[in-house]
């Protein structure tokens, strides 16, 4: 009995990694940083007037997530409530009477597809599919005594690409996985706020706060 519930195990985790059904890119990043934080609490004044870009296409659900073209997209994805989270996590507080300004320039969600041929590993052909596109950019000023200390920008493109199932043969299935988009935005913000409080280190050490 032990031995049938290990095969069915076994059956059940090949097919979830070869139909894609989980994507590695859905985990929180936030390990990769713990602990990167002031010992103190480091007020910064946070001006969020970004200029919002967007080309998401409805419909391609489940791998992306379905908005449409609008300028209020980061409300969507919260990016707002996101960068106060993670820069809670670093000890990044807002403050409007700090001296140093962040100020949040651009963002930019891009979705799209283009038509791909598939093959198998033979090279044989087995039909028509789309590979996905995403790419999410946050551009950000740092700002100290009204001059430029830094610019920050951070860019994170991701595909689905197709590809024949490693169980089913002739089946196409996508290799890049079920990823969510939402947290792909969220795992970038977190990488985001991480250069923001190595930039504000650097400025720190070499001026003096």
């Amino acid at each position: 009995m032990r031995y049938i519930k290990l095969l069915l195990s076994g059956m059940m985790l090949t097919t979830v990694i070869s139909c894609n059904l989980f994507s590695p890119k859905n985990i929180s990043n936030d390990f990769r940083w713990k602990n990167k934080k002031f010992d103190q609490p480091y007020g910064i004044n946070l001006q969020y007037i970004p200029e919002v870009k967007t080309e998401l296409p409805t419909s391609r659900e489940p791998w992306f997530y379905n908005a449409t073209d609008s300028t209020d997209t980061d409300k969507k994805y919260r990016v707002e409530e996101l960068l106060e989270k993670k820069f809670r996590k670093r000890n990044i507080v807002y403050s409007q009477s700090a001296k140093v300004i962040l100020r949040i320039d651009k963002l930019l969600f891009k979705e799209y597809a283009e038509p791909v041929q598939v093959y198998d590993g033979d090279m044989e052909y087995i039909g028509d599919s789309t590979q996905d596109f995403f790419i999410f950019e946050i551009s950000a000023s740092l700002i100290k005594n009204d001059s430029l200390i830094q610019h920050i920008n951070l860019q994170h493109h991701y595909n689905n690409e197709p590809r024949e199932s490693y169980v089913f043969d002739g089946v196409i299935v996508m290799g890049g996985g079920n990823a969510s988009a939402s947290k792909m935005i969220e795992n970038s913000i977190s990488e985001f706020s991480y250069r923001v409080y190595q930039a504000i280190s650097e400025q720190s050490e070499n001026m003096g706060k």
